[in-house]
């Protein structure tokens, strides 16, 4: 405060407590007077429904005070006469059935993701908002138009994100000066203050106590945690990670004076249900790694920190397998920090670490697990370069051209995702890739256009075996493994948000843009029972082609996949469902179809459009408020590139780059929207 900075002393506050609960009372005490109620901790809130509701993919924050707000609510949730009900009709009347509409408003909300049911009450004008992970708020447009998050240079860690002010004022009133400080660089701080030393022994004579409760720790990070992205991969904790009192607290008290000499004789249990004996001096309590974090064929990398120890001893580090059984990984330096680095490559040792040294006892809190970085495959050695790759021009904002006309100069610059890791891969050291791009314009089939025409092409293709396979039947690409999740979704006009929430609700008074020959039109065929799981069009389906309509009868004559369809549905512009409980499809454009689709939603011509969900909420974000994301598929596809499907170094030259760029699917479309650096970050750290 003000008086620190200009005396080195602060001042003393004091502040009522009495004074802040009859603030928060304030409408209590209105209550009584005016209404003559005495308000209850335990009553039904008169803003019902009103909080956190399930959603298939999180939770909504839920609020809805007004009349005309519930009314509006009941209707979108297909409780129509609920609006006006004796029992609904008033807040008080809310308040006294809340368990009735909460469980009525939850089995609504779980069918749904959070985007949705948020969008869909926001198009009825009732509050609500998405309860966001921290990945998906780092996201948020919103967030980052207001410079919510602070880029900070961290002497250790880098450059970080960090959280700026909640709000702005006229003139900027505070800011981030400096990152937060490393071990000791505090005023005061010091080792002994920091890290606590561990209790003494205890008298030997004395009756064993009960053992000490384990407290959770968060001893290791898996590689499908988000924050496990921002950790050196060569596993070692830098000299400015802020460590603060509590984690030198809960690294003590992982400690134990049972456990293993460091001549390896049993002592008392490191983890609860091994077996031991009674203690021998200098063992430490076992501290569990996630399993998930181990992966075959891939080593690992820890970094524990030590506390309890002579500083110029070393430390013996073993895994603690599921059976109990020890298998020493050598003795390793701690540095002055107490921080050590150790390496793990057992595929079967899972369970934990033990520390022991030969002074007190030792406790040990890993800090950082996780796989190393695959050593640069042999297999890209003989790849020839450059390679060519062909990208699809009008997938934004997975792969795009810089410009759209293709007799622009910027129509051969590629751009998006799919161009960002590509860019990744050329600049992985050691893997010497690098890659002459160029625009193709047609979709159809152009995930066989690797067979001889191109090295590899990309462009948002979902990894399908019916699209490793020409017309004959043969096998000619292969895809590499999945770089990007999919799922299908529709794009509705806000309005339109609550009532074309679900495929369920496409009628044949609903007509749906979608463009032939892709994932989003198989799916939607197959979500609104047009189709079967094979492609089959439902028996009666009329569809429009050049040469006329035809009728599909069910059987495999008409077929419609995301690898073709059946030659008598070639060049199809629309179909009409057999009965009511179906929508009508129309399909628009070839080489700009993503872009006609949208105008023709705009414009009216057609109701929802049926895309994959990367490129809906890219088109919401765009136009907001214009367009809502709905029904998202609750199947997940992954897309990848192509190659010749006897180019199997190729195709393991690859594989193994893109498993480290994406930390194996940990790492994919949502963080790069978050940081377009990501894959360059992890791609300058490839086999350091």
């Amino acid at each position: 405060c003000r008086a620190a900075r200009a005396t080195g002393e602060g001042d003393h506050l004091d502040v009522s407590v009495q004074e802040t609960v009859a603030f928060l009372l304030g409408r209590h005490y209105t209550s009584w007077e005016y209404a003559g109620r005495i308000d209850h901790r335990s009553d039904g809130s008169i803003y019902e429904p009103m909080g956190f509701y399930p959603c298939r993919d999180g939770e909504v924050f839920i609020i809805c005070p007004e009349q005309h707000q519930w009314e509006r609510l009941a209707d979108l949730i297909g409780e129509a006469g609920w609006g006006a009900n004796e029992a609904f009709g008033t807040r008080d009347g809310r308040g006294e059935h809340a368990a009735d509409i909460r469980a009525r408003v939850s089995a609504w909300t779980r069918e749904r993701s959070a985007e949705e049911v948020f969008h869909a009450l926001q198009a009825v004008r009732v509050g609500a908002a998405p309860v966001f992970d921290y990945p998906r708020l780092a996201a948020q447009e919103h967030l980052r138009a207001r410079e919510f998050f602070v880029p900070l240079d961290h002497p250790g860690r880098g450059r970080l994100e960090m959280l700026g002010p909640p709000y702005r004022l006229r003139r900027r009133w505070w800011r981030l000066a400096r990152p937060a400080p490393a071990l000791g660089e505090a005023a005061g701080s010091s080792p002994d203050r920091l890290f606590p030393a561990p209790d003494p022994d205890p008298d030997p004579d004395a009756e064993p106590g009960p053992e000490p409760e384990s407290t959770p720790i968060p001893s290791a990070l898996s590689a499908a945690d988000p924050a496990a992205s921002e950790r050196r991969p060569d596993g070692e904790v830098p000299s400015g990670a802020p460590r603060g009192d509590a984690a030198g607290r809960r690294a003590t008290a992982a400690g134990s004076t049972g456990g293993p000499d460091r001549d390896g004789a049993p002592g008392a249990a490191g983890l609860p249900g091994v077996p031991g004996t009674p203690g021998q001096r200098g063992g430490a309590r076992a501290v569990v790694l996630k399993p998930d974090v181990f992966e075959a064929g891939r080593p690992v990398r820890a970094t524990a920190f030590f506390t309890g120890f002579d500083a110029e001893e070393e430390i013996s580090v073993s895994l603690l397998s599921a059976d109990g059984s020890r298998v020493a990984l050598g003795d390793v330096a701690a540095n002055g920090g107490g921080f050590a680095s150790f390496d793990v490559s057992r595929d079967n040792l899972d369970a934990g670490v033990y520390a022991v040294a030969g002074g007190p006892a030792v406790a040990a809190l890993v800090i950082n697990a996780a796989p190393l970085p695959p050593a640069n495959p042999a297999s890209c050695g003989a790849v020839q370069k450059p390679l060519t790759f062909g990208f699809y021009a009008f997938f934004r904002p997975l792969s795009h051209s810089a410009v759209e006309d293709p007799d622009a100069s910027g129509y051969a610059e590629h751009r998006g995702y799919e161009a960002d890791l590509l860019s990744a891969l050329e600049a992985m050291n050691g893997a010497s890739l690098s890659f002459r791009r160029s625009p193709i314009a047609e979709w159809d089939g152009i995930w066989l256009r690797s067979a001889g025409e191109f090295d590899v092409v990309g462009g948002g293709i979902t990894i399908l075996d019916s699209r490793r396979r020409d017309a004959s039947g043969s096998v000619n690409v292969a895809f590499t493994n999945g770089h990007v999740a999919f799922r299908q979704s529709l794009l509705v006009r806000a309005a339109d948000a609550g009532r074309l929430a679900a495929h369920a609700d496409l009628t044949s008074d609903v007509r749906v843009g979608a463009l032939a020959g892709t994932t989003g039109e198989a799916r939607l065929l197959q979500l609104t029972g047009l189709a079967d799981a094979n492609g089959a069009l439902a028996a009666g389906t009329r569809v429009a082609t050049p040469t006329g309509e035809v009728i599909a009868d069910g059987s495999a004559a008409y077929v419609i996949t995301a690898a073709g369809a059946s030659p008598a549905l070639e060049g199809r512009t629309s179909l009409t469902p057999p009965d009511d409980g179906k929508p009508r499809i129309v399909y628009l454009g070839d080489e700009l179809g993503e872009n006609e689709l949208l105008d023709a939603l705009r414009s009216g011509e057609v109701d929802a459009v049926a895309r994959g969900e990367i490129g809906n909420q890219d088109a919401a974000r765009e136009f907001a408020p214009e367009f809502a994301v709905t029904a998202l598929d609750p199947a997940s596809e992954y897309g990848g590139f192509t190659v010749e499907a006897s180019r199997t170094g190729l195709l393991a030259c690859l594989n193994d780059a893109l498993d480290y760029l994406t930390d194996n699917r940990a790492v994919g479309y949502a963080e790069w929207t978050a940081d377009p650096n990501v894959f360059m970050d992890r791609a300058r750290r490839w086999g350091r």
